[in-house]
């Protein structure tokens, strides 16, 4: 069939058939909350989950001064908008968010008292950077939870030792060549590249290399500590052993995490576990809406459902309780870790993964229906090439099989649906998510009786569908493969919801181990047992022998070079000075703070440098934690250096007013120190895209599926960071891109539904090893070609070169394949109705899989020309007339 273009009028089912939303025939059935058995009236629940807006419409509300008509009714509505701000504040505190922002602000008040403090102060000594304390209380700031606090204080111990050992050995390389060779230019050479070239550029590579926002605030804290004191320190410079800075820095970390610590701990503590356990069932609610949604499409035969507000809600609810599964997951591990409880969290990795598939599941089920959609809205043009005197010919001829298809198993496809929603929308977790788990096992065999029930009604619908067709009838190829086609959506429909339904019951595997895990699991703290430790180091030795080979060492190198040379300035004695005087230990700090793999992200982390008057509500609220943490640190290496300073610390600050320290000075020496390296621009490296292999045969290995998330989670990041890329060919096309990967998302969502239906199969039954046999030509012929197509695209994508005017299609290809399958199906259909003995055997399962790759392939094309005419809009089309020689 040509690609689809059909308008709404053209959609289905026709209107004499009445809608199967709301009733279906009499038939067999399973009551999912009793299990039991019935043949009456059946119609699908509404969704138990719409969204209530009582408490917002609750809320008090501002009044506006055009309905005041006199004075006294002006100061009235001053003063009801003054106390609705009061409440709203209130309610506001009271929330998640405001609650996470008083946390912040009383652990940097915290912080603080290292600076202000007079006994905290002295306990600090007398020299400068005491504001350390409170910019620790930022960085690792205790709005989050216990898990990701017991991360973040982890992350902090390590880097603040390992900048410690740094510093360390930079003054024993000082002392050594000073006091043993008398060599102090070639001392401060082997600082320069052992200590800051190598030590600054180990700490870029694990900052790239583990890509955590934990482990980012960690690199910048093991930098702070590093450049004061090899920068900074005379007894570097002098050759000789001073400890004071090195004591310090360990007083800082103990004052800043001891304050973040305790707040995150005493004041409204949020457990990970807690959080991780309820988004998984905001997530398999939301997944209960979907596949209501979905089922309700196919029934009614139109595409309503998924254009609702009510659908968009869910799949916002759903992408947000996602992300919150996701980021919770590894926070969950350091608090079941801590507790002894650590056989848990495999079992909540493996629930995770479950609502994952789950949602792949679901996800390959609304493709095959919208690939149906497409199919059926070109249904009236075959009514044009079939030759039928009658004038609704193949038109109605289509329409009545595929209502008798839905007529005879839509009961059982709506029972299918039913169990699965109830069990998807049922609380998985009680009061207590840690405690309790729940598992409905009366729901759990109502959906295995259901899908008893649909295996046997799909394979007649399937049959009646072909019988409904008049499949004897000698018909052109193209007309073949357009029946082919049709029916093939039905199947391909009907196979993906029993994969669904297949995933729901490993759902519930999952929740069973968990409960019995709960009831009968002790502590155990096994991960503290010293004598194993010996095999896990050595398994750590070989992963990090391998790691020369990854594009991140050549990441730390550069960040290690550009810390080397800016560092360079603080030894050389024509530009130390200058060094001095302009801080350039913080030009240093913030190079490594903005330095990052791509240009965009380097560019948006260093624009946000210069903006100021941020706080805790930026970073936790509005969601731009580089922006508010830049402003804070500015604050804490202004204000309260000032205040620092003027406390009559040991250290050289005249030129900055000494014990009356000038704020504007102070301010305009660090925008220097970070305009210039912002100017200049951070050291970044390329990244190389590979084009995945596809195989038909083994069409989806073990990990790519997670790996092609990840992904197309890792492209959509990157989009954000390239809008901030300067080029001067203009700005960077992000809407166009948006749509490719929409459409790249789609594809992959068809690639979902091909592996849920490859991975159910250890090996091929007899019917399915002779349909692929008898398809093979064809099959291969419709996979080169696509191939082909994804490498045109692929190559023009990353020359940035505009696509010939002939891309090649698969419509030939695709017909072809149809048409043979059609033929196959006659044979065997004839064999059987004459009633000859075969000894093959072809079930209706046996095409499934061929259906699948077949509809899947045509998925991918139709999103491929998506993505060729946005490729087209971005660079241009090559015509014959551009390969004329001037």
């Amino acid at each position: 069939m040509s690609s689809a273009t059909g308008s709404s009028n053209l959609a289905w089912p026709p209107k004499q058939r009445p809608s199967q939303r709301t009733k279906l025939k009499n038939g067999t059935f399973i009551i999912p909350r009793t299990g039991e058995r019935s043949r009456s009236e059946f119609s699908l629940s509404t969704s138990t989950n719409a969204v209530v807006a009582d408490d917002i419409n609750k809320k008090p509300k501002y009044q506006s001064f055009e309905a005041a008509e006199s004075f006294d009714d002006r100061i009235h509505i001053i003063a009801h908008n003054v106390k609705t701000a009061f409440i709203l504040t209130w309610l506001w505190l009271h929330t998640e968010e405001g609650h996470g922002v008083l946390k912040c602000t009383l652990a940097y008040v915290l912080g603080s008292m290292g600076t202000f403090f007079p006994p905290l102060t002295a306990f600090l000594g007398n020299r400068d950077g005491k504001h350390v304390s409170a910019t620790i209380t930022v960085y690792f700031h205790p709005a989050r939870t216990v898990g990701s606090m017991l991360e973040a204080t982890v992350i902090a111990v390590v880097a603040v030792f390992y900048a410690e050992v740094i510093s360390m050995l930079s003054m024993g390389i000082a002392i050594a060549m000073r006091s043993q060779l008398g060599l102090t230019a070639a001392a401060h050479v082997l600082i320069l590249i052992i200590c800051i070239g190598g030590g600054l550029g180990f700490v870029g590579w694990v900052k790239q290399r583990l890509n955590s926002p934990l482990v980012n605030v960690g690199s910048t804290l093991a930098s702070i500590a590093i450049i004061s004191v090899i920068t900074k320190e005379e007894g570097v410079q002098g050759g000789y052993f001073d400890d004071d800075k090195i004591v310090q820095v360990l007083k800082l970390l103990l004052v800043g995490i001891t304050c973040t610590l305790t707040v995150n701990v005493l004041v409204w503590r949020i457990s990970a576990r807690r959080v991780l356990r309820r988004s998984i069932m905001t997530a398999t609610s939301s997944l209960g809406d979907k596949l209501s949604s979905i089922t309700k499409g196919f029934l009614s035969g139109t595409e309503d459902e998924f254009w609702t507000s009510e659908y968009g809600r869910v799949s916002a609810r759903y992408n947000s309780a996602y992300t919150t599964m996701n980021s919770t997951l590894r926070e969950a591990k350091f608090e079941y870790f801590f507790l002894g409880r650590e056989t848990f969290y495999p079992l909540d990795k493996r629930l995770s993964r479950s609502v994952e598939a789950l949602s792949q599941a679901i996800g390959g089920l609304r493709s095959a229906l919208e690939n149906q959609f497409t199919l059926l809205r070109e249904v009236p043009n075959l009514e044009d090439t079939f030759p039928s005197p009658k004038p609704t010919g193949m038109t109605s001829t289509l329409n009545r099989a595929i209502s008798a298809y839905i007529d005879g198993g839509g009961q059982t496809l709506s029972d299918i649906d039913e169990s699965g929603e109830k069990i998807l929308r049922e609380p998985a977790f009680g009061q207590d998510p840690n405690k309790d788990i729940a598992v409905n096992e009366q729901l759990r065999e109502s959906l295995r009786d259901a899908l008893n029930l649909y295996n046997n009604a799909r394979s007649e619908s399937l049959q009646e569908l072909y019988r409904t067709i008049q499949i004897g009838r000698a018909r052109s190829e193209k007309i073949q493969a357009d029946i082919e086609e049709v029916a093939a959506a039905c199947g391909h429909f009907s196979f993906s919801l029993q994969a669904v339904a297949e995933e729901t019951d490993a759902y519930l595997d999952v929740l069973e181990d968990i409960k019995y895990t709960t009831e009968t699991a002790p502590r155990s703290w096994s991960w503290l047992k010293f004598w194993r430790v010996k095999r896990r180091v050595a398994q750590k030795m070989l992963k990090i022998s391998r790691f020369i080979v990854r594009e991140d060492i050549l990441f730390g190198i550069k960040v290690g070079i550009g810390a080397l040379l800016w560092a360079m300035l603080a030894f050389i004695p024509s530009t130390r000075p200058i060094y001095q005087t302009w801080r350039g230990e913080w030009g240093l700090l913030s190079f490594m703070i903005v330095a990052a793999m791509t240009t965009g992200s380097a560019n948006t982390t260093g624009t946000a440098r210069f903006k100021a008057l941020f706080n805790f509500y930026v970073i936790l609220v509005i969601k731009k934690a580089p922006l508010g943490r830049i402003a804070l640190l500015a604050y804490n290496v202004s204000t309260l250096y000032a205040y620092s300073i003027s406390q009559d610390v040991d250290d050289d600050d005249d030129d900055e007013g000494g014990s009356n320290p000038l704020i504007l000075d102070i301010a305009w020496h660090r925008v220097v120190a970070m305009g210039l390296i912002w100017k200049r621009g951070p050291l970044t490296v390329s990244l190389n895209k590979d084009s995945t292999h596809n195989n038909t045969l083994d069409y989806m290995r073990e990990g790519e599926q997670a790996a092609l998330q990840r992904y197309a989670f890792k492209l959509a990041s990157l989009r954000t960071a390239a809008k901030s890329e300067f080029e001067l060919r203009g700005p960077f096309p992000d809407a166009a891109y948006g749509r490719i990967m929409r459409s790249t998302k789609n594809m992959l969502n068809g690639f979902y539904a091909m592996r849920l239906i490859t991975s159910k199969r250890n090996q091929l039954t007899e019917g399915e090893r002779a349909l692929l046999e008898y398809t093979s030509t064809e099959r291969a012929l419709l996979c080169q070609r696509i191939c082909h197509v994804f490498q045109v695209i692929a190559s023009c994508l990353m020359l940035e070169y505009p696509l010939t005017d002939a891309i090649p299609t698969v419509e030939n290809n695709k017909d072809r394949l149809l048409g043979k399958i059609y033929q196959f199906r006659k044979e065997h259909m004839n064999t059987d109705l004459s009633g000859d003995e075969s000894p093959l055997v072809v079930q209706e399962s046996d095409y499934a899989l061929l259906y699948a790759y077949t509809l899947v392939t045509l998925q991918v094309a139709a999103e491929l020309n998506k993505v060729r005419a946005e490729i087209e809009a971005l660079y241009g089309v090559l015509h014959e007339e551009a390969l004329l020689l001037q």
